[in-house]
């Protein structure tokens, strides 16, 4: 408990600012954390290339990472004491699955692919790929390596058709079962598991900026893909070895029906995994408004606006309920509205009694006031002088307002002592901008000011 105390304590104001991305693992009983600040790329969120190492690092260390950010997950508000944060961390780490490492980097990296690659390459040499889909052509193999960034260059096409071997599950069925294919099945399967995965995709594009449409597209592409693999798999396994109801029990191949379980055990895994994906897609352009983002001040004004009128509104429906002890006749409510704060106001737990208690005018108070902070900083960050940067002894601070990073150029590589401390106090090193970086703000700043090494060159 004293680790992770620490840890949330030395991260407290990153969770809750909600712009740095917070990692906690596990390594045995031991808790480790880190954190990742965000690059962008025409408009979008990506995890910068810097990370990349680290990342893979803690994956293979632990599956069950998580990546933690303020304004995604919710139980990290302004007034949350330590011990709450403890707990939330805690919690989300036993939930892990829909705040996983894994999860984070494949939604926000453009590297993500290798290590799904590299997967599926684990898979195929144990035999769950079939020979059937391992036997690809030229330009099948260059389609299985397409880069996010090749696919946004390309026109989506909203039909997708991956073949569906029919005759291997034609086969597959015989060695199974005594009653006939019915022709077309596998391929019916398929294109209604497509069409369920099409609905996700446009309804979330229907949920955010139409900058991450590409982004949902190539994974909807990628899920059809794989999931067309799989079945294929699926099907060439059930052809290695028939049912015993088929053969009778009389010199059956037992050895090779245990391999043949094995393989349908790693293919359901497999398959399992793909339907992750699916989570993917709900979890895109749903973050943080990221400092990054050209039209930053715009959205922060727009929620703000929000925000503000949620907290007028609540406050005139309860005032309204004070009043007339009946939400019937409320104008500010749609029917649907009246008939759920009707419920949730007869429910036992509901000690205040009234439509929305003061824990949800709390929370959405703080969410106002973080928001003109950061409305404020945004301000503070285009107007003030120490956005020029100072000269060191051993080389420059520079605020790169073009890529939004504070950024410490060194004339020759820092001494081990001097890059710890840098890593101490948020800096990662960016080999594609040759310097040591993170966000432009007022927290950078006084980052940067703390280490003596760094101190400016009066002349």
């Amino acid at each position: 408990m004293s680790s992770l105390r620490k840890m949330v304590n030395e991260y407290k104001d990153d969770l809750r600012e909600g712009i740095t991305w917070v990692i906690f693992w596990k390594e045995g009983r031991s808790w480790k954390s880190s954190h990742v600040y965000m690059d962008i790329n025409e408009g979008e969120d990506i995890i910068g290339n810097e990370y990349k190492e680290e990342l893979e690092e803690i994956l293979r260390k632990d599956p069950h990472a998580i990546a933690l950010n303020g304004y995604i997950h919710g139980m990290f508000f302004e007034d949350a004491t330590i011990n709450h944060m403890i707990d939330a961390v805690k919690y989300y780490y036993e939930e892990w699955k829909s705040c996983s490492l894994e999860n984070f980097i494949e939604c926000y990296s453009e590297w993500s692919m290798e290590l799904k690659e590299e997967k599926t390459q684990n898979i195929a040499s144990n035999g769950i790929i079939t020979q059937n889909i391992d036997k690809k052509t030229e330009t099948e193999q260059k389609t299985d390596n397409v880069e996010y960034a090749d696919f946004k260059q390309q026109k989506a096409e909203k039909n997708v058709n991956y073949q569906i071997n029919e005759n291997m599950a034609a086969r597959a069925k015989s060695m199974m079962s005594f009653n006939d294919y019915k022709k077309g099945s596998a391929t019916n399967e398929y294109r209604k598991l497509i069409d369920e995965a099409s609905t996700i995709a446009e309804q979330q594009k229907s949920k955010v900026d139409s900058m991450y449409h590409d982004k949902i597209d190539y994974y909807f592409h990628l899920y059809a893909r794989k999931l067309a693999q799989n079945l294929n798999g699926f099907h060439e396994i059930g052809t290695r070895c028939p049912s015993v109801l088929i053969t009778g029990a009389g010199n059956f191949p037992v050895s090779k029906k245990e391999k043949q379980m094995n393989a349908y055990r790693k293919n359901a895994q497999e398959y399992e995994e793909i339907q992750e994906i699916l989570y993917k897609i709900k979890g895109i352009g749903m973050g943080g408004i990221s400092s990054d983002n050209p039209k930053a001040m715009e959205k922060l004004k727009e929620k703000l606006f929000t925000l503000e009128q949620n907290q007028e509104q609540m406050k005139q429906v309860n005032a309204y309920y004070k009043k007339h002890k009946t939400l019937e006749g409320c104008s500010l409510l749609s029917e649907a509205e009246k008939k759920r704060l009707t419920s949730y106001i007869e429910k036992d737990y509901n000690a205040e009694k009234r439509p929305y208690n003061s824990f949800t005018l709390t929370n959405n108070n703080a969410k106002i006031k973080h928001t003109k902070e950061r409305i404020a900083e945004l301000e503070k960050r285009d107007s003030l002088d120490f956005l020029n940067g100072w000269k060191f002894e051993s080389g420059e601070v520079i605020a790169n307002k073009e890529v939004n990073r504070l950024q410490i150029v060194f004339d020759e590589k820092p001494e081990e002592e001097l890059r710890a401390k840098l890593k101490l106090n948020g800096f990662k090193w960016s080999p594609s901008q040759n310097a040591w970086q993170r966000l432009l703000n007022q927290n950078a700043v006084r980052a940067v000011k703390r280490i003596e090494e760094l101190a400016e060159i009066k002349v």
